[in-house]
């Protein structure tokens, strides 16, 4: 999912990461939660304008390569 929100610097919305990782609302949840505790994805809005973006503690895992 990481990987997915890296090639968009505005963010995207829940609508096109479900698409592009072929992931259930429900799985998305999850890892959503488990991504914003470690500190890796902001939640900037609410509803349907609600968009996941990574954060530099996000760029940074992705760049190590865990």
């Amino acid at each position: 999912m990481l990987r997915a929100l890296n090639k968009s610097k505005a963010g995207r919305r829940e609508l096109e990461l479900l698409q592009t990782t072929g992931l259930t609302s429900e799985q998305l949840r999850l890892i959503v939660r488990h991504l914003r505790t470690k500190g890796y994805l902001h939640v900037e809005g609410s509803g349907t304008k609600r968009r996941y973006k990574i954060t530099r503690a996000g760029t940074g895992f992705l760049r190590n390569g865990r």
